[in-house]
């Protein structure tokens, strides 16, 4: 998840061909193309979606990746989502959604 978050693509890749599962998630339900979009890494989140992840999986906090994308500030993986596909209408399970994200960690280009 780290080499993810952190734009490691090549080191992802090894990882996966050792045997790492892509498809594991943390216990708050934070998985590698999570990681990916927070630290705005679109070649890792390309190839991440490529291997099947889910651009609206959530955390256990219901937030999905153009959730995090907008928490992170990355208008360029913002941008990416969106042509992507990405719900950016989805709210978490507390009703906050990309503009309260953008908004409440101050990024007013994204809100």
């Amino acid at each position: 998840m780290w080499a993810c978050r952190n734009g490691h693509l090549s080191v992802a890749k090894l990882l996966v061909e050792a045997g790492a599962d892509i498809y594991m998630s943390t216990k708050k339900g934070v998985n590698a193309l999570h990681w990916a979009v927070w630290g705005q890494r679109i070649p890792v989140a390309e190839w991440l979606v490529g291997l099947g992840l889910d651009l609206e999986s959530k955390t256990n906090a219901g937030c999905n990746c153009a959730v995090w994308g907008a928490a992170s500030g990355g208008i360029e993986i913002c941008r990416w989502l969106l042509e992507a596909g990405a719900d950016f209408t989805e709210l978490n399970w507390w009703g906050h959604g990309v503009v309260n994200k953008a908004a409440f960690r101050g990024h007013k280009e994204l809100s």
